[in-house]
């Protein structure tokens, strides 16, 4: 019986001493967000739903569908700075381009992000905007942002007097949205789903 407790102790003790091991390990990349020292380096797989004000659109559903992919370094237990690419679709069309991001870590499972960036492309009530964000990541998975935009649209107004025509008339509106958003796991498998929705409506679209 001695013997059977020594064992069993041992075996604990092996076990436990693994288990702490294993928690403070280092992982080059991780698909599940963490700081210092568990990660060198996070896997951004961001997908979201907002709702939104203002933009070049008046009228239309205020819904918009986020998808931010990308990556983030840790430059230590409290900060880390890294880029994505943002896609996004709303009233307005559809908007993609590089962000630049910096994120504040409050606790384990806690952060602020803050980015800024600028599109690469965009439908024409969106040409050209910049745009921000600013993210409160209430747990390692889930976040609530604000991303504000200065968006850039062209009118055209017609001419009453010869020669008749349109003129072009450049104007900017501000548009800002608020939403829930997913990453690590639950990112990837929305991002999946939202791409799915847009190959499968790009695809009827075509049929048309």
């Amino acid at each position: 019986m001695k013997r059977a407790g020594l064992l069993v102790a041992v075996v604990m003790m092996v076990s436990q001493s693994a288990a702490a091991q294993d928690s403070t390990s280092t992982r080059n990349l991780c698909l599940k967000p963490d700081r210092t020292p568990k990660c060198r380096a996070i896997l951004l797989t961001t997908a979201g739903m907002h709702v939104m004000a203002g933009g070049a659109e008046a009228h239309g559903s205020p819904l918009r569908g986020i998808v931010d992919w990308g990556l983030l370094v840790n430059l230590g237990p409290r900060s880390s700075i890294g880029a994505s690419w943002m896609l996004s679709l709303d009233r307005d069309g559809f908007t993609t381009g590089p962000t630049v991001r910096y994120r504040r870590w409050l606790s384990d499972s806690t952060s602020v992000d803050v980015g800024i960036g600028l599109a690469a492309e965009g439908s024409e009530a969106t040409h050209a905007p910049v745009f921000g964000l600013v993210k409160w990541n209430v747990s390692r998975n889930v976040g609530i942002a604000l991303r504000p935009e200065l968006r850039k649209t062209t009118d055209y107004d017609g001419l009453n007097v010869p020669p008749y025509g349109c003129t072009p008339v450049s104007r900017k509106a501000f548009a800002l949205s608020a939403g829930t958003e997913f990453s690590g796991g639950p990112g990837l498998a929305l991002s999946a789903v939202a791409a799915a929705a847009h190959i499968a409506l790009y695809s009827s679209i075509s049929d048309w």
